[in-house]
């Protein structure tokens, strides 16, 4: 059985001990590490060495789910499984479910299955560089109570090979509600959370049929207990590539685009009444942006000029009034003649 070196504990108060890569089945396991595969073959070799290579004091185990991919990803989980059957545990369809309508799919196949009270987050596609990731993250949850979700920065990477990292804040601290549910882009990539079980006990259905899932599960947190941002760069996350969830979403249709992005003001108005409106001009700041969105791709620009949207729109300040104006009107109208100019050239 191959053992793991002892850890340099310089920066980490904690106890250098040997750890089985086979993780014994009378063991605790402290951390359950989801992920989440649909045909990722060039990427989830890359994406699971991240995961066997931490370092901990404490046993993890890897619950990984194959939404009936077609590229050989399953192979290769099988190969991982084989070499590691006490420590890797697959979830193989043979029928797409995302297809079928099922949106969250780590919390409606993986987490039943999941041993440990704290769950760490990694999709097929992205991949940990740091071996003490797991070990920083469970510390902090251990140490404070309070924290219901740790996040940290990561390195995203572009399918032409550019790289781009985005920090946050300049030194760990807890985030702010307000600078979460704010930022369009960038969010923290999932393969950055780390978060407690005991909280997805009762997570809502809206929550769970929105079409993204890292926007509600960060906002359902932060209603719970704090975010903590550690500002270390450990992991990668690809962008635009083969497969990704971008750009599965720009391949889509208009309409169907439109009832995904419904999904999310749906989410978002059952989170503001669930936590009783503290956030109320927060939420309405967000749904702001998506409604403008909507609009503009329905070109059903009277919607504005409904109680509901006026409502909303009235409380925001003078400069985003203005943005949304542009959104809604300006860049359609710009569009539509630019396409009227194509056409006419063909």
């Amino acid at each position: 059985m191959q053992l793991l070196p002892l850890m340099d504990t310089a920066a980490w108060d904690i106890k250098p001990v040997y750890l089985n890569k086979a993780m014994e089945k009378d063991k605790e396991i402290k951390v359950s590490i989801c992920c989440a595969t649909y045909n990722h073959k060039p990427y989830l070799r890359q994406c699971l060495e991240g995961f066997l290579m931490q370092k901990t004091s404490f046993n993890y185990e890897i619950l990984i789910h194959d939404d009936a991919s077609t590229d050989g990803t399953t192979d290769i989980i099988r190969e991982y499984t084989t070499a590691y059957p006490e420590l890797i545990r697959p979830v193989i369809q043979t029928e797409n479910q995302y297809s079928t309508n099922t949106r969250a799919i780590i919390t409606s196949f993986l987490l039943p299955l999941a041993r440990g009270k704290y769950i760490a987050l990694c999709e097929g596609d992205d991949y940990w560089i740091d071996p003490l990731k797991l070990q920083k993250q469970a510390d902090i949850l251990d140490r404070k109570a309070e924290v219901s979700l740790c996040v940290h920065p990561a390195e995203n990477l572009y399918a032409g090979g550019k790289k781009k990292t985005y920090i946050q804040y300049k030194q760990s601290q807890f985030a702010r509600f307000k600078d979460i549910i704010r930022w369009k882009h960038p969010y923290w990539p999932t393969a950055s959370f780390m978060y407690r079980k005991i909280w997805m006990i009762n997570y809502p259905e809206f929550c769970k049929n929105c079409y993204i899932g890292d926007a509600p599960l960060m906002f359902y947190m932060a209603l719970n207990g704090k975010i903590f941002y550690l500002n270390e760069v450990m992991s990668v996350y690809r962008k635009d590539i083969v497969g990704s969830h971008t750009s599965r979403f720009k391949l889509l249709d208009d309409f169907t685009r439109q009832q995904l992005m419904q999904s999310e003001l749906n989410m978002l108005d059952g989170l503001n009444e669930w936590s009783n409106y503290i956030f109320n001009d927060y939420f309405i700041e967000r749904k702001l942006h998506i409604q403008s969105d909507l609009l503009s791709r329905r070109r059903q620009f009277k919607v504005i000029t409904s109680d509901g949207f006026k409502n909303d729109f009235r409380k925001a300040t003078s400069k985003k009034q203005f943005v949304l104006f542009v959104k809604i009107y300006i860049i359609p109208l710009l569009r539509g003649n630019f396409l009227k100019t194509t056409q006419k050239q063909k």
